[in-house]
């Protein structure tokens, strides 16, 4: 970028020079005479009737020193370059750099966003493998009981990685640097059935503590649950979990098809939804 800046300026320096030493200018107030430019620091004053180099000029007008075919002197047509053209010059090339450089810009943030997402989308992975166990603890081995809130340490520290696992990912999506359908397309179940068991808990522990707890889970499970239905291939399947470990898996979520006008509005939401990756 900065050698095309220096390209640009160089040759926007040498036009200047080059107009300087090859223009003229008309001058005077009834053009009864005509300031010839051929040097930066010299010039020549022609009037009417006087010649220099191949110009002639007579009765106001600058003609080229040679006939035509019906012995007329040629008329010069082409107009003075003055300044301001030079002006007219710069800005153009002052539009092209501007215009270059929001490009470059443009581009070099997107490169930027991708590493930002590469990186979120490795911390995901990994967080999402650490606590691979703890999730399978919670689905699997954990019912939270009101008349019996109290954990072990043990325990509350599992349910606590979840939660705090899913609340960075949650904080990641909010903030764009980690693509919600990228985590959805992996997790949108198992975020479902977290959410189902870690409900209770979550609830008991924002009443104990008097604030609000775990809410990015709750947004997380609303956009798991709109993934769900927008794509045919999981809205014709049903999320069920464990309540007991060696019973058998109830139902704990599903899509409500609906019918009618109210159907074709939904399926154009999930269209939409699907098209512009907004859940």
């Amino acid at each position: 970028m900065l050698k095309l800046i220096l390209s640009l300026f160089i040759f926007f320096i040498a036009s200047l020079n080059y107009a300087q030493n090859k223009s003229y200018i008309s001058s005077g107030i009834d053009s009864s005479y005509i300031i010839f430019k051929f040097k930066r620091d010299s010039s020549i004053v022609l009037r009417n009737g006087d010649t220099f180099g191949n110009y002639h000029f007579f009765r106001d007008t600058l003609f080229f020193k040679q006939f035509n075919t019906s012995g007329e002197l040629f008329k010069d047509t082409s107009k003075p370059f003055v300044y301001e053209e030079l002006s007219t010059i710069f800005l153009g090339i002052t539009t092209i750099i501007i215009f270059l450089g929001t490009i470059i810009a443009i581009r070099n943030l997107r490169v930027i966003r991708k590493t930002q997402s590469l990186e979120s989308v490795l911390a995901f992975l990994n967080d999402s493998a650490n606590v691979s166990e703890d999730r399978r603890f919670l689905l699997r081995e954990f019912n939270f009981m009101l008349n019996k809130p109290k954990l072990s340490e043990e325990n509350e520290k599992r349910v606590k990685n979840v939660i705090n696992s899913f609340n960075r990912i949650g904080l990641l999506i909010e903030n764009r640097l980690l693509p919600s359908k990228f985590v959805l397309s992996i997790h949108h179940s198992q975020i479902i059935r977290c959410w189902y068991k870690l409900e209770d808990y979550i609830s008991y522990n924002e009443n104990l503590i008097g604030g609000r707890y775990g809410r990015r889970i709750a947004r997380l499970v609303t956009k798991a649950k709109r993934y769900h239905d927008s794509n045919k291939k999981h809205r014709v399947t049903q999320i069920k979990i464990y309540s007991i470990k060696g019973k058998e898996p109830f139902l704990i979520y599903e899509t409500n098809i609906r019918t009618g006008l109210h159907g074709l509005f939904q399926k154009l939401v999930w269209m939409l939804r699907r098209v512009f990756k907004i859940y």
